[in-house]
């Protein structure tokens, strides 16, 4: 008999857990998952001359109404060199290789060492080709931003 009840009892409880289950109101997207894109993703760096040995402070800053996804965490930040006619790749700066989301307003930083050995004289640019976003089911990608800078020699040597 007691076995009756407790089997009773279990199908009662299950019965109850699906059916609220089944009604409770579905969760609605976030307004801004639909909505384009508003704003920018900023890249700014501290300085626009840098001497070898010098540090460079790079700032990202997501001025946009949507969390971007970069493929690492650094940003996927890469820095190129000018040859005269077109930008081609220089070093990418180090970041673990994992998914990393930057949210709306949010700001970061890192610092990069224009080291001697790596770093010939001429100009440069650091930035990043884009974060992703979603608007609705699908993925975008952010425009590229990047800031110019350039590497000089130290006062009297060439």
């Amino acid at each position: 008999m007691k076995g009756r009840f407790f089997l009773l009892g279990a199908v009662l409880a299950i019965s109850l857990a699906g059916a609220w289950y089944f009604t409770r109101p579905t969760p609605q997207a976030p307004p801004l998952e639909n909505e384009p894109l508003v704003g920018t993703f900023v890249l700014s760096i501290d300085k626009n001359v840098y001497i070898p040995g010098e540090n460079m402070r790079i700032t990202v800053k997501n001025a946009t109404n949507k969390e971007l996804t970069f493929a690492n965490t650094s940003f996927a930040l890469r820095l190129e060199k000018w040859d005269g006619s077109a930008w081609r790749l220089h070093a990418m700066v180090p970041g673990e290789v994992w998914t990393t989301v930057i949210e709306p307003g949010v700001g970061w930083h890192t610092v990069f060492a224009i080291e001697d050995e790596k770093f010939e004289l001429g100009k440069y640019r650091v930035g990043t080709l884009g974060g992703t976003y979603r608007v609705g089911g699908e993925w975008y990608t952010t425009p590229p931003a990047f800031a110019e800078f350039e590497v000089r020699a130290r006062r009297g040597e060439l």
